[in-house]
């Protein structure tokens, strides 16, 4: 899943300038997958590096896999584009939330996290409330403010796994909440 050097030629980036990863892949056939990955040249880390050494900060992690999600969102859903919203995934036991105002990335957290079995309605309801006060909480601290009703709240899952958990987080935030239809899923 995590092996992008089968594509190593399809980047417009040579080879050994490429840092990537792939964010997901979905079987459309016997044998063909769709996979979306990120990639950036190693000189336009070292760059971004420099930038945010030079404003004394020290990031210990670069993730890749957020700015392709809100890339794909920016493409398939054009509301994110404008005003404020938040984008959240799960991957290796990791909730990622980005929140972008007018298409720029105000803050990204990575925060370790336990999926509920698909049946336990209880844990799903707290996972719920979980994703709601961590929103809140970046929310807040990016912009200054509580969320209200005019934010976008885009969950990067599975319907068919969580499909009461679109609802309950809208309920709890008072805003809409989208599944997009590009969330990751297997169509065979």
């Amino acid at each position: 899943r995590s092996d992008w050097t089968a594509l190593e030629n399809s980047f417009p980036i040579p080879p050994d300038e490429i840092v990537a990863q792939v964010c997901s892949s979905n079987r459309c056939g016997d044998d063909k997958y769709s996979v979306l990955t990120a990639a950036v040249s190693k000189t336009s880390l070292s760059e971004k590096q420099e930038i945010l050494a030079g404003a004394h900060v020290h990031p210990r992690l670069f993730e890749a896999p957020v700015f392709a999600f809100l890339l794909a969102l920016n493409v398939n859903n054009p509301r994110i584009k404008g005003g404020r919203a938040a984008a959240i995934y799960f991957y290796d036991a990791c909730l990622t939330l980005a929140v972008t105002a007018e298409n720029d990335v105000r803050m990204v957290r990575n925060i370790p996290i336990t999926m509920p079995s698909k049946g336990d309605a209880e844990l799903v309801q707290s996972l719920a409330r979980t994703i709601a006060s961590e929103i809140r909480i970046t929310w807040h601290k990016a912009f200054g403010d509580a969320i209200n009703g005019d934010a976008e709240v885009f969950l990067l899952i599975d319907p068919g796994d969580y499909d009461s958990l679109g609802p309950l987080v809208e309920s709890d935030l008072n805003c809409r909440v989208t599944i997009p239809a590009s969330s990751i899923r297997d169509p065979a």
